[in-house]
Order: structure tokens, then C-alpha cells, then sequence
């Protein structure tokens, strides 16, 4: 048996669909897919809010709002997503290097490692040694290491890359000997 509120959603949903159809194909151009979702999450809102009790005085105008607000949601989620994705540069890809587990370290025992480490911390100045205790043990943030030594933090990122080479190289020195 259907309540009222269900078939005062369905009244108003026949009446409005269309509109808020065209509104929806407008503004989701771009994203044709994403209509049908945008639609039923509309009529979802129409529906609990009619549940709930929610007098609907101008329910064109209050579709409207729902629609542009679930469309404005999306794009933002979009937007998002399209700034986490690292963009595409020729350049920079020639530049990178490709990372490939080294199968020596993997097989090292905890004791091997422990010693390596040692090895490694003794060839590095007092100021490398500072510098991966307090981003690597300490865990502070590049801000704050920047701070503490009245320097900006593209310096201490740009040094800590340096270090982590100069790590790297001397790891490949110990174990090729």
C-alpha cells in the first residue's frame, strides 16, 4: 500500500522529471554517464525528504537546487581525483628513474640490515646523520626541520633527495664489496 508521501513524490517526480532531466543533461554534458545516477539521486532526495515530513512548497524550484547540488558535488569529487593524478610530461618521465627492488637487500637477514645501517650512518657527516634522524626517526615535517635550521623547505626537500641518492650509491658500494 503506498503512503502519501510516496505518492506525492511520484506526483511531483512525473510532473518535474522532464525539467530536471534537461537540467541535469546540461550541466553533466561533459559527463553524459553520470545523468542517470544524478537522476535517481534526485528522486532518492524527493522521496526521504517527503518522509521525513519536509513541505515541499516549490518543488521545481527545490528539484532544482537538489539537482544542482548533487552536480556541483560531482565535479568537485572530479576535480579532486584530477588533481591526485600526476599529469602526463615527457620530459620528467625521460628523467625518472625506474625503482626495481633490489633482490640483495631482500635477502639480507634483520642482523645483516642492522649492520648495513650502521655501515652506511658511519659514512655520512654529522649533519646528513641529523637531518635523516630527525625527517626519518623523529618524523618531523619538512616544515619543521626548515624551520629549526632558518632555511626554506624546497632547501631541506631538495637535500634530503640528495642524501637519499648519496644513501643509495653507498648501500650499491658495500654490497658490491
Amino acid at each position: 500500500m503506498e503512503t502519501k508521501n510516496s505518492f506525492d513524490a511520484a506526483a511531483i517526480w512525473q510532473e518535474h522529471e522532464p525539467y530536471i532531466r534537461k537540467f541535469c543533461t546540461y550541466k553533466l554534458q561533459s559527463h553524459p554517464d553520470a545523468i542517470e545516477d544524478c537522476m535517481q539521486e534526485i528522486f532518492l532526495a524527493l522521496s526521504h525528504s517527503l518522509q521525513n515530513g519536509t513541505v515541499i512548497a516549490y518543488p521545481k524550484a527545490w528539484l532544482t537546487k537538489v539537482a544542482d547540488n548533487i552536480i556541483k558535488d560531482f565535479y568537485e569529487k572530479e576535480c579532486t581525483a584530477v588533481k591526485r593524478t600526476v599529469p602526463y610530461d615527457v620530459k620528467k618521465l625521460e628523467r625518472t628513474e625506474i625503482f626495481y627492488p633490489d633482490e640483495e637487500l631482500t635477502s639480507l637477514s634483520e642482523e645483516q640490515i642492522s649492520q648495513l645501517k650502521e655501515e652506511v650512518f658511519l659514512r655520512l657527516t654529522d649533519y646528513e646523520q641529523k637531518l635523516l634522524h630527525d625527517r626519518y626517526a623523529e618524523k618531523k615535517s619538512f616544515a619543521e626541520i626548515a624551520g629549526e635550521q632558518n632555511t626554506n623547505e624546497n632547501n631541506i626537500r631538495q637535500r634530503l633527495y640528495r642524501l637519499k641518492k648519496k644513501v643509495k650509491e653507498i648501500i650499491k658500494q658495500l654490497l658490491d664489496d
